[in-house]
């Protein structure tokens, strides 16, 4: 059975030879830790000695899948943890000022790369889309006083 299909299985309740497992997205300081103990040097390389069954592959972690022709990024003027004390939006009061914002286009999206990664991924289980934080997403856009 592959992977995947390993995978599948569980998330249907079904029974299988061994549970699953997915080492998920350590904090970038614990990968030197993990790979000197397991003495690996790729993310993948570890993932395949530690029998991972699932790669998260995402948009958001692909630097060429926002295209903005004046280099900024999809939420340039917001939505950044550096940015949390300076909400873009917190003292707006009219829709001209929320029309007014640099919102995201979204024909600056590519997923060239991340459908290649996904396609040629083997085996594995993917986990894969945007990662939809939009309860962060209005705090910093609007700040958390303005949250309810």
């Amino acid at each position: 059975m592959s992977k995947r299909e390993l995978i599948k299985r569980l998330m249907n309740g079904e029974n299988t030879e061994r549970t699953g497992f997915w080492l998920g997205n350590p904090h970038p300081e614990t990968w030197p830790v993990l790979h000197a103990y397991f003495n690996t040097s790729t993310e993948e390389e570890l993932r395949q000695k530690l029998n991972d069954d699932i790669r998260w592959i995402c948009p958001q972690f692909y630097d060429d899948v926002y295209q903005d022709p004046q280099g900024r990024e999809m939420f340039d003027a917001g939505l950044d943890r550096e940015k949390h004390a300076k909400p873009p939006l917190a003292n707006c009061s009219t829709l001209a000022e929320l029309e007014a914002f640099t919102w995201p286009n979204p024909e600056y999206l590519n997923f060239d790369t991340c459908i290649r990664d996904l396609n040629n991924a083997g085996d594995v289980y993917r986990l894969s889309g945007f990662w939809c934080c939009f309860f962060h997403n209005v705090s910093d856009l609007f700040g958390m006083e303005n949250y309810s």
